[in-house]
C-alpha cells in the first residue's frame, strides 16, 4: 500500500513511467562512473504485473542537467589550412561554423559537422586585413564580428569575408582598443566588446556608433584584471570571463552589476584563468579555463553543474582551451588553442520507446536504457501525476561505503566510480503516473 503526502511540486526534469491499467513495480538499477573518464552505466527498468495491462507502458527519460556532456569529434583542417591557435567560435542561424584561426591570421569557415567551406584574411592593417583575431561573433543580420587583436579594431564581415565596415583604433579614449579579444550580440543587435588592455566593457551599435562602457583596473564589483570574452544570454545579461581576478561576472545590457562567482582553485566552480564562455538555448552556462584545462558547467546564477576535460591531447583532454560556443543542437564547440583543434562534445538527448505487450496474464516486460552518466551526490524525488509524493522506496548498493539513505520519497545517492544501486519502486495505483524527479545536487 503506498503512504501519500500532499505536496506541490515544482516542473522537474524527471523519468516518466507511464499510466498503466493495474499495479506495477518498477525496477531502477544505476551505474555510474567517473566524472573524467566515465564508462558506459546502464539504467534498466523491469516491469511486471499478475493481470493483463490495459495499454502498452510508456518510458521516457530525460537526463539531468548534471549529466556530463560526451567527446564526439575533432577537426584540425590539416588537408586544407591547419589550425594555429585556434583561439575563439561562433555558430549562425544556418549551423555554419566560423573559428579565429589566430596566428593565422585568419577566420575559418566550417560546416555544421566540420567539412572545411571558406577561409579570409591574412597579416595586415589594410581592409580585410587581420591581425591575430582573438574573437568572433554573428551579427543579428547574419554578418560575422571580429575582435582584430593586433589592430585594436572591430571589423564586420559579410559570411563570405568581405568587409563592410570596420571601427577603433588604439587608445583609452571611448571607442578605442587596447587588444580587444572578445566580442558578443546582444539580442538587440548591439556589439559588445571585451576591450581587454582596458580593463573594461564597450558597446556599439552594429554599425559602430558607441554606446557606453563600464568597468576599470580592480577586484571591485564590476571591475576586471584582464577580461578575455564574453557571453549575452536570451534575457538580455552579460557574462565576463575577467581571467586574472579567476571569475565570472554577470550584468545587465548597460553595465548595472547582477552578480559574480568563482575563486582561484581547481575545485568545482573555483577558476584557473577562465578565457571562454557560452550559453546555451537553456540559459547554461559554459566557462573554458586555461590553467585546470576542462570546461565547466554553470546554471544561469552560477551554481556548478558538472564539468569535462584534462590536461593532454588525447579525445576530449585539452591544452590551454580559449573560446566555445554551442550549436543548434546542443553540442558544445571548443577551441582548444595548443592542440589546435576544435572538439565537440554532444548534449545527451532524451529518450522516448515504448514497451508493448500481448495483453496475456504474467507479462514480464524488460527494457534497457543505456546512458553515461558521471560519478557523484544525487538526490531522487518519487512523485505521482496528482502531485503526491510516494513514500517507501527500497535502495541497496553494491558500494557498501556508500549505502544509499531513504526519506520519506527522498533517495540520496552518493554514487562513487563504478558503484551499482539498485531502486525497487513503490506500487502506483492503475489511474495514476509514477515520476522519477532526479536533481543533481
Amino acid at each position: 500500500m503506498n503512504i501519500w503526502s500532499k505536496q506541490t511540486y515544482p516542473s522537474p526534469i524527471f523519468i516518466l513511467f507511464g499510466s498503466v491499467g493495474c499495479a506495477i513495480f518498477i525496477m531502477m538499477t544505476v551505474a555510474l562512473a567517473s566524472a573524467t573518464s566515465p564508462a558506459v552505466g546502464t539504467i534498466t527498468f523491469i516491469q511486471t504485473s499478475d493481470v493483463a495491462i490495459a495499454e502498452d507502458l510508456h518510458i521516457y527519460a530525460q537526463y539531468p542537467a548534471s549529466y556530463g556532456h560526451q567527446y564526439a569529434g575533432q577537426w584540425r583542417n590539416e588537408a586544407v589550412d591547419a589550425f594555429n591557435q585556434p583561439r575563439d567560435i561562433a555558430v549562425d542561424a544556418e549551423g555554419t561554423v566560423y573559428v579565429a584561426d589566430t596566428m593565422n591570421h585568419h577566420i575559418q569557415k566550417f560546416a555544421a559537422d566540420g567539412t572545411y567551406l571558406y577561409r579570409w584574411g591574412s597579416l595586415g592593417v589594410g581592409p580585410n586585413r587581420l591581425n591575430e583575431p582573438k574573437g568572433v561573433a554573428v551579427t543579428n543580420d547574419g554578418h560575422i564580428a571580429v575582435a582584430d587583436y593586433g589592430n585594436a579594431r572591430i571589423q564586420i564581415f559579410t559570411a563570405f569575408g568581405t568587409q563592410v565596415r570596420s571601427w577603433g583604433e588604439l587608445g583609452t579614449a571611448v571607442g578605442n582598443f587596447d587588444h580587444p579579444e572578445g566580442v558578443a550580440v546582444a539580442p538587440n543587435g548591439d556589439v559588445y566588446v571585451a576591450d581587454t588592455g582596458n580593463d573594461r566593457i564597450q558597446y556599439f551599435t552594429v554599425t559602430g556608433g558607441y554606446r557606453g562602457s563600464w568597468g576599470s583596473l580592480g577586484t571591485g564589483n564590476g571591475q576586471f584584471d584582464f577580461p578575455t570574452n564574453l557571453a549575452i544570454s536570451a534575457e538580455e545579461e552579460v557574462y565576463v570571463v575577467d581571467t586574472f581576478n579567476h571569475r565570472v561576472q554577470k550584468f545587465s545590457l548597460t553595465g548595472g552589476f547582477l552578480g559574480a562567482w568563482g575563486s582561484v582553485g581547481s575545485g568545482a566552480g573555483q577558476f584557473s584563468y577562465p578565457t571562454g564562455i557560452a550559453i546555451d538555448s537553456e540559459g547554461y552556462v559554459y566557462v573554458t579555463e586555461s590553467g585546470n584545462n576542462r570546461v565547466q558547467k554553470f546554471d544561469k546564477h552560477g551554481n556548478y553543474i558538472t564539468q569535462w576535460g584534462s590536461a593532454g591531447s588525447s579525445s576530449g583532454q585539452f591544452n590551454q582551451p580559449i573560446g566555445l560556443e554551442v550549436n543548434l543542437t546542443g553540442d558544445v564547440l571548443v577551441a582548444d588553442r595548443n592542440n589546435n583543434r576544435v572538439q565537440r562534445f554532444n548534449a545527451p538527448v532524451p529518450v522516448q520507446m515504448a514497451l508493448d505487450t500481448d495483453g496475456s496474464d504474467g507479462d514480464v516486460i524488460t527494457n534497457t536504457i543505456t546512458v553515461t552518466p558521471p560519478a557523484g551526490s544525487y538526490q531522487f524525488t518519487l512523485f505521482s501525476s496528482n502531485g503526491w509524493l510516494l513514500i517507501g522506496p527500497d535502495c541497496v548498493s553494491s558500494d557498501t561505503a556508500n549505502p544509499p539513505t531513504v526519506t520519506a520519497s527522498q533517495i540520496h545517492l552518493n554514487l562513487v566510480d563504478g558503484a551499482n544501486v539498485t531502486c525497487t519502486l513503490p506500487t502506483v495505483a492503475a489511474s495514476e503516473q509514477a515520476y522519477l524527479s532526479v536533481i543533481s545536487k
